[in-house]
């Protein structure tokens, strides 16, 4: 599956993919929410030895998503999340929080369906990367904030940096375990970064929490 996903996506989002594997590691038998799951894009790779749940409020990436296996639900995921407390062994929200308004709710609600030894798997955008750090230097819009939503934009209303998701996530009670990137973009050079110093010129941002009760 993998190998059909390289037609479709960049490095970027690869490497953000093969980090978030990492981080899950090798799990079976164990219910999953991908919050924002779009098309599945890291929940598809979990189908099979996995119960994989998908929400979202397209429903055009829903019917995607379930081509692969996962069972999906279209709602607003700012409105809360559809299910029971302490349902999911691992909930995974990659690339959703820069796009939530209230994103404290967001965190409480994934908080409260996880179960009482649950993780979760977190990824935003870093507009503190090395590149964002010298396109402000040259006077320019930092990577991932977007002052309209029109032309192709991603539709980002949040900004996060290392320590800002950090932060948020204790104040909600979760435990980080580990923080780590996919990669640092230098010039024009694209290099994976799996190493934990200068995380924080990373491009993508990402978690691994526990719940603390």
């Amino acid at each position: 599956m993998k190998g059909n996903l390289i037609e479709s996506y960049d490095n970027n989002q690869l490497t953000r993919l093969d980090r978030c594997l990492e981080m899950i590691g090798p799990v079976s038998g164990k219910r999953i929410l991908d919050v924002g799951c779009g098309v599945g894009f890291v929940s598809r790779m979990l189908v099979g030895k996995n119960e994989i749940h998908g929400v979202d409020i397209s429903a055009e990436y829903l019917t995607r998503a379930a081509s692969y296996g996962i069972k999906t639900k279209q709602w607003d995921i700012q409105k809360g999340l559809p299910f029971e407390s302490g349902f999911f062994d691992v909930v995974l929200a990659t690339e959703v929080l820069e796009h939530v308004f209230d994103t404290d709710a967001l965190i409480s609600e994934i908080k409260r369906v996880l179960k009482r030894e649950g993780i979760l798997i977190l990824t935003v955008p870093n507009v503190c990367s090395l590149v964002s750090r010298v396109q402000v230097i040259l006077g320019r819009l930092p990577s991932y904030v977007e002052h309209h939503c029109r032309g192709g934009m991603a539709g980002h209303i949040r900004g996060y940096n290392l320590p800002a998701i950090k932060k948020q996530l204790l104040k909600h009670g979760f435990k980080i375990e580990k923080i780590t990137t996919n990669a640092i973009y230098f010039w024009r050079f694209f290099i994976p970064w799996p190493w934990r110093f200068l995380r924080s010129f990373g491009e993508i941002i990402i978690v691994r929490a526990g719940v603390k009760r």
